[in-house]
Order: structure tokens, then sequence, then C-alpha cells
């Protein structure tokens, strides 16, 4: 029998989800600028590097449901899925290093060689760290609002990575002697903070995980590609995961498109864009341990509801209101604490879908539900991206225009603002049928510990 009111102490917490910041870094630096050094850095053409780059992320989501039974069957062996995480955290510095460092290689096919494979090993390390980070969040209690709050510690993290990401790196490339030194000055250090992270994570929550018991533990030994096909029988979980696909569909349009936006629509400086990306982050932490802090008072499943339609009302602001600033922040402050629920909360609520699956069926399938969630994270961010790219084509975006036709920009605001509104109310419609609130997981919960 389980204890599920056991909680945490705010240092394993903070301890847990330092993780998430090598997470943020390693992430968003890839995502913000891999495009941007290859073609002006490496000297690879934008059409190879964005091919390399989608290689790259179908790549990735492929390895997260191998990874998820990987780590399930190791745990049984070690008894943590700590370590797996930890050594990994090396090659995962070491292949950030590489990745954002410029060699002088004999050929141009070389080269795209080179960082075609690098960009495997770099997302391969990734997602050995990430995935049983993450599930090693859901396995330090099972009690209904620590998870929320243990959430909260982490997604502040995560933004705290972004912020770094998206506020330092140009301003640190451009301090040094040239942009080749700069670049090799952001590698060593997001290299050397990925590695850390992880290992203070680990180091944070040794011996922390709730013990299996002997069922459980024989159970998982079983654990094989067929509990991919078992996930999909359990009707919350699928729920869960249409969430994760249709909310990632959001954070593409809207990673992608938010440039777009800020450059064509609102006419925003390159100080102006930087100083509200910066500020978003900032809000996005403090939303993020608000939210956790709240959902463990009022309940995770109507914070859920209500942040998702707050996210689909700020997508499509950009869409009605006027091309002002204030007006787009006021749009962005909607957004942004969509996003951060989203982020904050899923991963919460599907350890408690998790949790009551375990109970149910006697087999702890933490890493395949996760790893697969996972996967539909990165299917839906790709294809929001896709449709931005296709949607600015299809209304006559020019690349090399400085100043877009009046059809271009409503096309831009379309995209963005219809796009993440269907979206969006998608996913808040979903949350309403997520049957969780706290009063029936402990009931459930206690009703299936009985038997």
């Amino acid at each position: 029998m389980t204890n599920l009111n056991q909680k945490l102490s705010t240092g394993t917490k903070i301890g847990y989800g330092v993780g998430q910041l090598g997470s943020g870094l390693a992430y968003n630096l890839y995502y913000y600028y891999f495009i941007y050094f290859m073609t002006t850095i490496a000297g690879v053409n934008a059409a190879v590097a964005g091919t390399i780059s989608l290689f790259a992320v179908i790549w990735d989501a492929v390895t997260d449901p191998l990874i998820g039974i990987f780590s399930d069957s190791l745990k049984i062996k070690t008894g943590t899925r700590r370590r797996l995480m930890m050594r990994a955290s090396v090659p995962l510095g070491i292949t950030v290093f590489l990745l954002f460092t410029s060699f002088n290689f004999a050929t141009d096919g070389v080269k795209i060689f080179y960082y075609a494979v690098l960009n495997i090993f770099f997302w391969l390390f990734f997602t050995m760290c990430d995935i049983p980070h993450i599930t090693l969040g859901q396995e330090l209690t099972e009690d209904y609002d620590e998870k929320s709050s243990i959430r909260g510690y982490s997604s502040a993290f995560l933004y705290a990575g972004e912020l770094v990401v998206s506020g330092a790196t140009m301003i640190l490339v451009n301090r040094c002697s040239t942009e080749l030194v700069g670049w090799r000055v952001v590698a060593i250090i997001t290299a050397l903070f990925c590695f850390l992270s992880y290992f203070v994570a680990g180091a944070c929550t040794k011996g922390k995980e709730i013990a299996l018991s002997d069922e459980q533990a024989k159970a998982a030994n079983t654990v094989s590609l067929r509990s991919f096909v078992d996930c999909f029988t359990n009707r919350t979980y699928v729920l869960l995961i249409l969430v994760a696909l249709f909310a990632n569909c959001i954070v593409g349009i809207q990673a992608s498109g938010n440039i777009f936006v800020q450059t064509y629509f609102y006419g925003l400086s390159d100080i102006q864009i930087s100083v509200i990306n910066m500020g978003k982050c900032f809000y996005m932490i403090i939303c993020s341990l608000v939210i956790g802090e709240i959902s463990s008072k009022v309940d995770k499943r109507k914070v859920m509801i209500f942040g998702f339609f707050a996210y689909a009302f700020g997508m499509f602001c950009i869409r009605i209101l006027p091309a002002t600033i204030p007006f787009y922040i006021f749009a962005l402050c909607f957004s942004a604490l969509g996003n951060a629920t989203f982020w904050t909360l899923i991963y919460s609520v599907l350890a408690d879908v998790i949790t009551i699956d375990a109970a149910e069926h006697g087999t702890n399938r933490a890493g395949a539900m996760t790893s697969l969630l996972s996967m539909c994270n990165k299917f839906g961010c790709s294809f929001g991206m896709w449709a931005v790219g296709v949607g600015l084509t299809a209304t006559g975006f020019v690349e090399s225009a400085v100043v877009q036709s009046a059809g271009a920009i409503s096309g831009i605001r379309s995209v963005y603002g219809v796009g993440g509104l269907i979206f969006g109310l998608i996913i808040a419609f979903l949350a309403i049928k997520y049957p969780y609130s706290r009063e029936v997981y402990n009931a459930k919960l206690a009703q299936l510990q009985k038997k």
C-alpha cells in the first residue's frame, strides 16, 4: 500500500526541477539557432540545413518510445531511471558543443554528413536524458496535488532555459572577438549547464522514488513494444494524447509564427522583439509556479480548462485586435498563460493516469506512456510549423520583400490567430472530458489499492 498523501520537500522539488533547465537550454538553442548557425557560421545551404533539421525532429520522435521502453526495463535492473539520465548527460553535453562548433571540412559533402550524423546523436542523448527525467518526476509521489507542484518548479526551470537562450545567446556571441569564437563559448557554456542540471536532478532525487511492489517489478520485466498497443486501451490516456497533439499544433504555430507577426504586422524592432520575448519568458516562469500552487488548492482539472480557453482567446486576439504594442502584450499574456498551463499540467495529469493504470493492471508503463505522449508533442509541433509555412506561401508572402502585401499580412494573422483559436478550443473541450478531478482520483486509487 502506498501513501496517497506523500509530500515532498521544497528542496527535492527544486532539485528535481533543475533537470528541466538542461532541457530548456538544449531544446531551445537548437530550435532558435541551429538553422541560423548552419547557414551563417558553418556555411551550409539553407534548404539543406532545413532538411537536416526536419530529419532530426522525425528521428527524435521515433526514438522517444524506444527510450521509454528501455527506461522501463532498466529501472528494474538498476532500481532507478536516474542512472540512465545522469550517464546520458555527458554525451549530450559533448554533442551540444560539437553541434554549434564549426570545423574546416575538406568538402561540403563531408560537412553535411557530419552535421546530419551529429543531429542523430544529439537527439538520441537528449531523449535519453529528457524521458527518464520526466518519468522520474511521476514516480516521486502519488499525491494528486504534489504532482502539480513539482511540475510547477520543473516548468519554471524549463522557461528559465528558454529565457537564457532567447535573451543572452546573441549578446554573448557579439561580445566575443569573432562570431566563430562566440558560438564556441555559447556551446561550451550550454554543454556544461546541460550536464550539471541533469546531474543535480539525479543527485537530489536519489532514493526518493516510490518503491515498486514485487508484483509490479515482475510485470515491468515483461514491458515491450506491446506496451504501446496496450496504452491505447486506456481511454483517458488516449484523451491526453489528443490534448498533447493538438496543443503542440498551437505551440508550433506560435513558435514559428511569432517572428512574422512581430516583424510584419506589429513592425517591431530587433530590440523590441528581444525585450518582449524576454519579458514573456519571465512571465511564464511566474505563471508556472503560480499554476503549480493554485492547482494544488483549486484542482488541476479546473485550472487546465481555464488555461486552454485562455490559450485560444490569446491567439485569436492577434487576428481581431489592432496592431498596437499594448494590444499585442494583452494578447500575449493570455496565450503565454495557456502555454504555461499546458507544459505545467500535462505531465502532472499524465502521472495521475499512469498511477491509476498501474493500480488497475499491475504493470508500470510510465516510460511507454510518457514517451508516446512526448512523440505526439513533437509531431503536433512539426504540423504547426508546417501549417505556418504553407499558410504564408498560400497568402502571397515574399521572403525577399521588406514590406509585405496587405494580403500576406492578413494571411499571417489568420494562420496565427484562427489556427490558434481552433486548436485551443479543441484542447479546452477535451480537458472538459478529462475525468480525474482530485476527488475522483483519490477515490478511484483508494478503491483499487484495497483490492
